[in-house]
């Protein structure tokens, strides 16, 4: 799924996501997030979507802002497509974007498995978000011991690394589709686990 995030006179361009402020209200402090900010926030929401999904999720975000005005119309029609260098800073600029969808888009940002973003100089600001959603999210090769003198590695596709230590279920299934590896399946003993070289599917 593409979003695409427009702006205007009231809010110019993606801004990062602030450091929260602090107050005194009689003998305790409360934390709160700038006015000007939760605003920004909630017209960024106003453009996406309400589907509250519960899947895992793979997303782009790419941020586009336009040159400075004090730039002249050279350097300007040179930036164009070029990397941005300055504030505000990318992990705050996402920040953003994934407060303003949780609870909306999709129930909590620890769905999130996988993200991508960079931000660039544009003719016009903008957001543009890719969703989408991941079966499996991690596949690799993980070695076993077959006999005690034999190892084998066998390709594996999991929804998280842990599935590998936690679930019995992963290793009769695994045992079930390389039976023809070993001589019973008490021979199939399970030794270390390299989760380098893992990768998103």
């Amino acid at each position: 799924m593409k979003i695409e995030i427009k702006f205007n006179e009231t809010y110019k361009a993606p801004i990062g996501s602030p450091r929260p402020r602090f107050k005194k209200v009689g003998r305790y402090v409360q934390t709160y997030m700038p006015t000007s900010y939760t605003k920004h926030k909630t017209y960024i929401q106003e453009q996406i979507p309400k589907l509250l999904t519960d899947k895992k999720l793979k997303e782009s975000l790419y941020f586009y802002f336009e040159p400075p005005k004090s730039w002249s119309k050279k350097q300007k029609l040179i930036s164009i497509g070029q990397y941005k260098r300055t504030k505000p800073d990318i992990d705050n600029l996402i920040k953003t974007v994934l407060d303003a969808a949780n609870d909306h888009l999709w129930k909590d940002d620890n769905q999130i498995a996988h993200i991508e973003s960079f931000k660039q100089y544009a003719e016009e600001p903008k957001i543009i978000m890719n969703v989408e959603e991941v079966e499996w999210m991690y596949k690799g090769t993980i070695e076993i011991k077959a006999k005690v003198d034999m190892k084998i590695k066998v390709p594996v596709e999991v929804n998280r690394v842990s599935d590998m230590y936690e679930e019995e279920e992963f290793y009769n299934k695994l045992y079930h589709d390389n039976k023809d590896k070993f001589l019973s399946e008490a021979e199939f003993v399970r030794v270390d686990i390299d989760e380098t070289g893992w990768e998103l599917n």
